[in-house]
């Protein structure tokens, strides 16, 4: 009951302190009352709760001296009718903290547990027909709730829960009404909630929802409850294993209720709670489950789509019939959140994409309409560790095979220029995810990559054996297996062939067919399809070919092929190579000789002196310019002294006056 407006003026205070003293002389008696004075405290029990259920609260502070009388007649005999005027009267009073402080010291909530044991205790109550028992369940239900939104522990300690669950059990829907309200407000506390489960509230709350009378306060206050009850691990599967998975598939399509909306999400926080259970995770998918989930993501508020993209995610394989047909149906609804949603839910839009819509034609779908775009304008707004999932998104898009060359025409061509900034990033999971995507798009061109990041970055970019993984719990091998992708899809495309022209293809007299097995190959030596080799992928090629170098030559054959790449080989270089390697020294004595000259004592001898004067020749060149930045800095150190010279001269000059200035007050001193 709400506190009225009306404020207690002197004549009313003078008639309600006069019935006061009545119900005191009534309650004093020493024998029960009968005759007039039953009626005359009947009535005055009357005329208070009429005088003061429209008090405001200040007003309602002066009648504390009334509770006692009235818990004196609610007690004295319940059978009668001025035990529910005075239960009326006590409700009135409730509003006003002090009077229930009041209430709570003369052991108010004590009496009310009697009088509900009393009622409550013993065959079935008839709480549906007007009676005074029927009256009294009425007002003292409406105290505890009261009570209990300031006090809920008060409350149980004298069994209000034990008490709510049989008035909810054989009450009207007005009871049933307040006893939801009582549960929903009690169940903010999760101890409170372990105790309404553990004294059989969840299942009176579930058929009290599922009741065709239900109103939708009563239904609201029952799905409010249910929220809370799922929060706890422990308590959820029990909630679905006592029938609670109807009720919240009707709730989640509610239609004729004024707060519809607020029904439906309070059934899908429920729904998402559960499926936090491993043991009930696979129920908890069911067909109208999954329409009410589309049509809140489409129509829903911002929470309930928030809750929606969570639940997908956390189910996750738990429907493998279902999820293809479910997750495709809500694509457009993922795109349109990633684009325009609040960033939370840009976020888990992000991870739907890395988790659920790794299919090619899922991912060329999310490309076409824009993904692409949507992520690297998410990226350029955001900074810091905010970027994480949407850095793997991109990763995930780009492991399509025709995706990278659409990535690179994105922005008119400046994604790369746009994505390159982040290798500058201060946090290490973000620039490390940076330069996992970055060289992953370098297999397709290295050169463009490396021409758009900052040139004290490139150290990142050194080529390494195997497949960069990003360690994480989340990500780490999600983010491997989309690099494999990404390799294997360009390997497949024989894009070394294809950098072949006509030219090399009459220099090298051999069909597409023939160099599949070059092209293999050189795949094979390249596992990162960097396109070049090094010098120890070269000594492994020339070991296969039965031929063991040592460095010196290994880098003479470098010189001699690798012309185009400074110091790597290239696939047509590689080919050159190979061609001209049976006859690179000529033939019959000539071949001899020259193979002589070149692997024998006298190549050997002639490699180690071209070294040892290269070494000289480096060694001079170090030693010059280390002279000269030695001399660069003296002459830097003579221009700025020069400079500050007449600055530091008066403050040489300051310093020394004020030297002898000490010197002269402890010569003054000491003679003193």
């Amino acid at each position: 009951m709400q506190a009225g407006t009306r404020k207690l003026d002197q004549k009313n205070a003078d008639h309600l302190d006069d019935l006061i003293l009545e119900l005191s002389l009534a309650t004093s008696l020493p024998i029960p009352m009968q005759g007039r004075d039953y009626i005359h405290a009947t009535s005055a029990a009357n005329s208070f709760a009429r005088h003061s259920e429209n008090l405001d609260k200040t007003s309602l502070k002066q009648l504390t001296h009334g509770i006692k009388p009235m818990l004196t007649l609610l007690w004295n005999d319940i059978d009668l009718p001025v035990a529910a005027k005075a239960a009326q009267s006590l409700r009135s009073l409730m509003p006003s903290r002090t009077c229930m402080l009041e209430f709570i010291d003369l052991e108010g909530l004590q009496v009310l547990s009697n009088i509900f044991q009393k009622i409550l205790n013993g065959k079935k109550p008839d709480l549906v027909s007007t009676s005074t028992h029927k009256l009294i369940i009425d007002h003292c239900t409406a105290i505890y709730r009261e009570v209990a939104r300031y006090y809920p522990w008060k409350v149980l300690r004298v069994g209000g829960l034990r008490h709510m669950v049989l008035v909810m059990r054989y009450g009207d829907i007005g009871l049933k009404t307040t006893c939801a309200g009582i549960f929903a407000g009690l169940s903010m506390e999760e101890e409170i909630c372990k105790q309404m489960f553990s004294n059989g509230a969840v299942r009176p709350i579930i058929e009290v929802a599922l009741d065709d009378k239900t109103n939708e306060p009563c239904l609201m206050a029952c799905m409010g409850s249910l929220v809370q009850l799922t929060r706890i691990p422990e308590i959820a599967a029990k909630v679905y294993q006592q029938g609670a998975m109807p009720l919240l598939e009707s709730s989640l399509h509610a239609t004729g209720y004024k707060n519809n909306k607020g029904i439906r999400e309070k059934a899908l926080y429920s729904l998402f709670s559960m499926s936090n259970s491993e043991e009930i995770q696979r129920r908890i998918p069911t067909e109208k489950v999954l329409a009410g989930m589309s049509r809140e993501l489409r129509d829903g508020t911002t929470d309930a789509q928030l809750m929606v993209i969570k639940m997908t995610l956390k189910l996750h394989n738990k429907y493998p019939q279902a999820e293809e047909a479910f997750v495709t149906s809500i694509i457009d609804e993922v795109l349109r959140l990633l684009k325009t949603g609040p960033f939370v839910t840009k976020n888990l839009c992000a991870k739907c994409i890395c988790v659920l819509y790794r299919s090619p034609t899922n991912q060329m779908y999310l490309v076409d309409n824009m993904a692409l775009e949507a992520l690297l304008d998410i990226l350029k707004e955001k900074a810091g560790d905010l970027q994480e999932a949407f850095l793997v998104a991109l990763l995930s898009l780009i492991s399509h095979p025709d995706v990278p060359y659409r990535f690179f025409e994105c922005y008119e061509g400046k994604a790369v220029a746009n994505l390159a900034k982040l290798v500058m990033s201060a946090d290490d999971t973000i620039r490390g995810l940076t330069v996992v995507i970055l060289k992953a798009l370098t297999v397709y061109g290295r050169e463009r990559i490396m021409k758009e990041v900052p040139s004290t970055r490139h150290h990142l970019f050194e080529i390494e054996d195997g497949i960069p993984v990003l360690a994480g719990e989340e990500y780490g091998g999600m983010i491997q297996e989309y690099l494999q992708f990404i390799v294997e899809n360009r390997r497949d495309q024989e894009y070394l062939l294809d950098q072949l022209g006509e030219e090399d293809w009459a220099n090298y007299g051999m069909s597409r067919e023939a160099m599949r097995p070059y092209q293999e190959t050189f795949q094979e030596l390249d596992p990162m399809c960097k396109g070049f080799l090094d010098i120890d992928e070269l000594k492994v090629v020339m070991v296969t070919l039965g031929y063991l170098l040592d460095e010196d030559e290994l880098q003479e054959i470098l010189d001699k092929y690798a012309k185009a790449t400074g110091g790597t080989l290239n696939f047509r270089e590689f080919m050159y190579m190979i061609i001209d390697w049976n006859t690179r020294f000529g033939s019959g004595l000539n071949k001899i000789y020259n193979t002589a000259l070149q692997r024998g004592p006298i190549g050997r001898a002639r490699r180690t002196a071209a070294r040892l004067w290269n070494k000289r020749k480096t060694e001079s060149e170090e030693v010059r310019e280390a002279r000269r930045k030695r001399a660069a800095e003296v002459q830097e150190r003579k221009d700025l002294a020069a400079e500050h010279w007449e600055a530091d001269k008066i403050r040489l000059k300051r310093e020394a006056d004020e030297k002898k200035r000490k010197q002269a007050r402890r010569a003054n001193a000491g003679r003193l």
